[in-house]
């Protein structure tokens, strides 16, 4: 009798345990296609605020004039895609690769661009007041004209890149790499260029 209840047991174990693995593994396949149906969404609207496309392969793209405000686009790739006048509000940009990007006019105010890379994009008169920039490179970056109320500048790169136009009232440039950089007064920053 004991024998057959620790059978019993062990089976009800085993039957939670393979439950678990099978709601795990539905979970994963779930979300997969749930990024999927938000990419395919997002291609053939523009039109796709909070959505989740963590991680998603978005280079290339034509998304000028998209609607992703607060989506969730960290460590995804954006290389080279064009975001002309895209709306990305509050989005969550961490670890993005938006290397080469055109940005012209995009609303990036709020948004969290952590460790992003954003080296070679043209950010034209760009919106990114309060961005939180921690880490972004920006190196090679054509910032003319962008707006800047706000942004955090930690440890943000700014070798060659142009910033013509830009107000940094109040903006706090002590840990910003700046070198060969063009300074809104036309003037070139050589700081922390290696000697």
């Amino acid at each position: 009798m004991m024998r057959s209840l620790r059978r019993t047991g062990f089976g009800v174990f085993l039957s939670g345990v393979f439950s678990a693995i099978l709601l795990w593994i539905s979970a994963g396949n779930l979300a997969y296609a749930d990024l999927a149906d938000d990419v395919d969404l997002l291609l053939s609207t523009k039109d796709c605020p909070v959505c989740i496309l963590l991680g998603a392969d978005l280079s290339g793209a034509d998304l000028s004039r998209a609607n992703l405000k607060i989506s969730d686009l960290s460590e995804a790739n954006l290389s080279n895609a064009n975001l002309t006048k895209a709306d990305l509000l509050a989005a969550n940009l961490v670890s993005a690769n938006m290397s080469g990007a055109t940005l012209e006019g995009a609303d990036l105010s709020r948004t969290d661009l952590t460790n992003a890379d954003l080296s070679g994009a043209n950010l034209t008169g760009a919106n990114l007041a309060s961005a939180m920039m921690l880490g972004t490179n920006l190196s090679g970056a054509n910032l003319e004209n962008v707006f800047w109320s706000g942004a955090d500048f930690k440890n943000v790169d700014l070798t060659n890149a142009t910033l013509t136009g830009v107000r940094l009232q109040g903006a706090d440039l002590t840990e910003t790499i700046l070198c060969h950089t063009t300074m809104p007064s036309g003037d070139v920053a050589n700081r922390d260029c290696p000697k």
